[in-house]
């Protein structure tokens, strides 16, 4: 049986584990919430120059 040393030890290591995985967590989603803003972003600009090349195009 592990001495309670070695059990402190496990705990505080997988304590540091979650905090570094809810940190990670939290990056992913806001890089992940980035991208889809600019996706959009970007998109709404292709639609626009779409749209005003169709209009040029009908003139």
């Amino acid at each position: 049986m592990p001495d309670v040393k070695t059990a402190q030890q496990i705990a505080e290591s997988q304590y540091a584990f979650g905090i570094l995985f809810v940190i990670l967590f939290l990056v992913s989603i806001t890089a992940v919430a980035f991208i889809f803003k600019d996706l959009k972003r970007e998109n709404k600009e292709r639609e626009q120059e779409l749209k005003d090349l169709i209009a040029e195009q009908k003139q």
